[in-house]
């Protein structure tokens, strides 16, 4: 028993240490920060210690008024904030801070809490800063906004301003300064250019004092080992979700350990694509978030092993076994703002080549899945609020390729002309993988017309993106035509004797 005390206590002496050396080095890196806006007179102290260094008090929580006042000198608009009369309806802001808010809320940056509370001495919450910073970047939230206030997650780290190490609960000073710095590097809504060359156009600071002020702003070589870490894994190409037309991917670092020469990391990761028409942006998009996990070699990050969320839950894992509350609760914040995300990538991409989106038809909508004359019409089963066409794609080598698609009615909840993808599995006998045939015997639709269900029988060499499988696998899709939403359930099949069910 004492020994068993003993080696509990070592754990928790091993594991309390590696958090204290990560966030140190977060810390840190906050600090540097902190001067760096300071040398742009955009970031204040509150003091100064004994010897003559700024105390910039990064290790507590900031109030919504000081967010807000942080925000606007990151911005280089205090000089405009300190001139502006109190125009705001709130009664809760102390007389200093009347310009700034005032600012704030003729700019769109705040709306208070109430219509006429500000909540001025409120904590301020993770999410509450980044909805500012996207704000300031242009991006817009409410109902036909670019994302929710409440939800700005896979918005912000799409657009880079979640540095890694971020907390999400208990947001700090040093959150406020590691996120100003990163949005100098993020790119305003419309993709044409960063923040920081904004505001240096602006005047609110030259070239070469942004260059002086960042000179080693992510710096390698002066990161810390665990910085390093997090940097690598990033970006690391295993990680990101493939698609062959992807157009934008991003991922977030949730948890990260390290053990002996073994890392072991908890990530969030990404991906979306939308289909561009002849004229115009014609929608036809695909959104997905999950998590990973992932073992890596602390010295050359070389992939040991990765595990994705989606592929644990189908072969009855447990997620709580293998990720934190933490990461778990993390998946499901950043999954309900993926749709967001896409429609606010999708306006870039109008606002930056001035292209208009044009609303199809349904019958024009059903023409653009044709317009490529090697795609041929499979087969098309007629539902209540849309149709589903299952799409050939032939003259390709190593074909033929599958799609399946729902093109929605007039009248429908989605609305009429809008495309949703449906997901299929991916057949790979000899390594060229690719999505199986949807055929008109593999489909159903119920009674009531609000249902489609779909199953395919598959042996071999089976892969879907990075995960393989050796047995028969049943895929059974369901599908609400209502919503477009789809729920996939896998089994094995140990008595089916077919090859492929392919073309």
């Amino acid at each position: 028993m004492k020994k068993f005390r003993l080696s509990l206590k070592i754990i928790l002496i091993f594991a309390f240490m590696t958090v204290f050396i990560f966030h140190t080095s977060i810390c840190a890196e906050g600090n540097d920060n902190a001067y760096r806006l300071k040398e742009l007179s955009m970031f204040k102290g509150v003091g100064e210690y004994e010897d003559g260094t700024v105390e910039f008090d990064l290790d507590r929580a900031p109030t919504r008024v000081e967010a807000l006042v942080m925000l606007i000198r990151s911005l280089g608009k205090e000089t405009k904030a300190l001139a502006c009369k109190k125009t705001h309806p709130f009664t809760d802001v102390p007389a200093w801070a009347d310009g700034y808010v005032s600012y704030a809320y003729e700019n769109r940056l705040t709306s208070g809490i109430t219509d006429t509370l500000f909540g001025a001495d409120d904590p301020v919450s993770v999410e509450m800063y980044l909805t500012f910073t996207l704000r300031a970047l242009g991006y817009s939230d409410g109902e036909n906004g670019d994302f929710k206030w409440n939800s700005p997650w896979a918005l912000a780290a799409s657009r880079g301003i979640m540095p890694p190490g971020m907390n999400i609960e208990g947001f700090k000073r040093s959150d406020v300064v590691n996120v100003a710095c990163s949005a100098f590097f993020a790119y305003c809504k419309g993709g044409q250019t960063s923040l920081f060359r904004r505001l240096v156009t602006e005047g609110a600071f030259t070239q070469d004092q942004f260059d002086s002020a960042f000179a080693n702003y992510n710096d390698f070589d002066n990161l810390s080992d665990e910085y390093k870490i997090l940097t690598c894994l990033s970006f690391h190409k295993d990680m990101v979700y493939q698609s062959n037309s992807g157009n934008y991917k991003f991922n977030y670092i949730i948890d990260i350990a390290k053990k002996g020469d073994a890392i072991k990391a908890s990530v969030l990761v990404g991906n979306g694509r939308a289909l561009y028409g002849e004229d115009g942006l014609i929608i036809r998009s695909f959104y997905d978030t999950d998590l990973y996990l992932i073992e890596t070699d602390a010295e050359s990050f070389y992939r040991g092993s990765i595990m994705k969320a989606k592929h644990m839950l189908e072969d009855g894992l447990r997620l709580e076994d293998y990720f934190s509350d933490r990461a778990i609760a993390a998946r499901d914040l950043f999954d309900s703002g993926m749709v967001d995300v896409g429609k606010a990538v999708v306006n870039d991409k109008l606002s930056t080549y001035g292209l208009e989106y044009k609303k199809m038809t349904y019958e024009e909508a059903r023409k653009q899945l044709f317009l490529d004359d090697r795609y041929f019409e499979l087969c098309t089963l007629e539902a209540e609020p849309c149709a589903v066409v299952s799409r050939l794609l032939g003259g390709v080598p190593h074909g033929p390729y599958g799609d399946l698609y729902l093109v929605y009615k007039p009248g429908s909840e989605m609305g009429e002309g809008e495309i949703v993808t449906l997901p299929l599995p991916i057949w790979d006998p000899t390594g060229w993988g690719r999505p199986v045939v949807a055929k008109e015997e593999d489909m159903a639709i119920s009674e009531d017309g609000l249902t489609l269900k779909y199953t395919f029988h598959l042996y071999g060499k089976l892969k879907e993106n990075s995960y393989e499988h050796a047995s028969c696998d049943v895929y059974n899709y369901t599908v609400d035509l209502v919503t477009g939403e789809v729920d996939l359930k896998m089994s094995e099949d140990t008595n089916f004797d077919m090859v492929y069910n392919g073309y």
